[in-house]
């Protein structure tokens, strides 16, 4: 089986089959993502492509950037090109370069899906890729989820050579003339993860040319068993944790009493930003009876109370949100606390295909106008298929959704009801018919 063969068995298997998707290829310049680019072309897809110039490389950042354009006029590509005063942002914002870079490109990506009507992003991650990162996450402190590596397809990413080795990209793009310049910086060992890729790596696979396979093959089980454990961990949730006021609160004295759980309590906090130094710091604080004993995250505090754990949202002082919407509106973004909702309106023609990561509203039943807000207690709708109303809060029972997933849910409404909550559940009055003739797309990014 030839690799463009494999590529899109896997294509097919983890994505499906495009149905007329435009599809936005991330392309630096190097061997993976022109390999990634070339492969998409020759699979016959809708694909335009994205370069982001950091300026961090001097005349080499140029020259990629150049390579990248020349390439897509050849094969009359669409291609955007942005460059970003990187090492300047990054002191502004007193954050690391790669994080910097990482916020810039995602936040252009993301406009460009916006205006430009691309349905995902293709970024050029590799099997190689993944085990850098389960290594990379087992050495920082991680818990399952860490170990599950990167996913071919989240949110509005894809990830088309997750099934290749970097090896195998290579051979491609020397048998097939694929230009590509090399990133110099990635040879050296400055950052944590050039130092697993270029030391860790070649001496595991010393002790086993097949290291890298097998850790592949073990996030593929770790994946499965986070599964479960995300079931185990929404029934503890309804057991020890309850909201208390302004707080949340775990009782950790009863939790305690489950064999492994250390384990468990690493899961409940997991959502709160808690690793596991901290995790330890609470059990060892329960079990001494440290009444008032504080731990913060990047956006919770976490107090100790005789044996229960009460957790504080630092973002409790965002405003409670109202925003009235009308469709001249739209497209529309909106950051709200630790979200990003995108709303666009498009025709029914338009539409060849249903995004599962995306909501749609009949715009000739919904109406023109819209409030986009917090959920109360209280609240009512009508879940699609149901002719009867149903609290969201017992909605939200339904679903097994944990206190601080319930916290952070927003509705849209219109003059008379609730036709959406957001990333969940639009109303059985607003679904899409044969004789719907305009849509509300709605997409949420956490």
């Amino acid at each position: 089986m030839s690799l463009l063969e494999i590529f899109n068995q896997h294509f097919k298997q983890f994505f499906g089959y495009t149905n007329g998707q435009k599809i936005l290829c991330a392309v630096s310049g190097g061997p993976d993502s022109m390999v990634m680019l070339d492969l998409l072309l020759k699979s016959n897809l809708t694909i335009g492509v994205a370069h982001c110039n950091y300026k961090l490389r001097g005349t080499d950042s140029d020259l990629d950037e150049e390579l990248v354009i020349n390439f897509c006029e050849e094969h009359s590509i669409p291609v955007f090109t942005r460059s970003f005063d990187t090492s300047n942002i990054a002191a502004i914002n007193k954050s690391g370069i790669q994080e910097t870079a990482r916020n810039l490109r995602y936040e252009w990506f993301n406009q460009l899906l916006a205006e430009h009507q691309y349905h995902k992003i293709a970024t050029a991650h590799h099997i190689d890729d993944n085990a850098e990162t389960i290594l990379f996450n087992l050495i920082r402190g991680t818990g399952m989820t860490g170990t599950s590596g990167i996913p071919a397809n989240s949110n509005n990413i894809i990830r088309p050579l997750l099934g290749l080795s970097k090896n195998e990209i290579l051979t491609y793009a020397n048998q097939h003339a694929i230009p590509y310049r090399m990133d110099v910086s990635n040879e050296g060992t400055k950052y944590a993860r050039n130092k697993i890729r270029n030391q860790v790596i070649p001496i595991l696979t010393e002790i086993n040319p097949n290291a890298v396979e097998h850790i592949n093959d073990f996030a593929q089980h770790s994946k499965i068993a986070n599964e479960l454990i995300r079931e185990k961990v929404a029934q503890l949730t309804s057991i020890y944790l309850e909201e208390v006021g302004n707080s949340l609160s775990l009782n950790c004295k009863s939790l305690f009493e489950l064999p492994n759980y250390s384990f468990w309590l690493y899961e409940l906090l997991k959502p709160w930003g808690c690793n596991q130094d901290i995790v330890n710091n609470v059990i060892e604080a329960v079990l001494s009876n440290r009444t008032g004993a504080t731990f913060s995250t990047h956006s919770h505090r976490l107090i100790i109370n005789r044996g229960f754990l009460l957790v504080f949202s630092l973002s409790e002082n965002i405003e409670p949100l109202s925003l009235s919407i009308h469709c001249s509106d739209l497209p529309l973004q909106l950051n709200y606390d630790s979200q990003t909702i995108h709303l666009k309106m498009i025709q029914a023609e338009e539409l060849p295909y249903l995004d599962v990561a995306e909501q749609y509203v009949d715009l000739d039943a919904a109406g023109d106008s819209f409030t986009l807000r917090n959920w109360s207690q209280g609240d009512k709708f009508y879940p699609l298929g149901m002719e009867r109303s149903k609290k969201l809060s017992d909605y939200f029972t339904d679903k097994k959704m944990s206190i601080p997933a319930k916290k952070n849910t927003l509705i849209l409404e219109n003059a008379t009801e609730i036709i959406a909550i957001i990333g969940h559940q639009i109303s059985n009055n607003v679904k899409l018919t044969p004789h719907t003739k305009r849509i509300l797309c709605i997409a949420l990014k956490q």
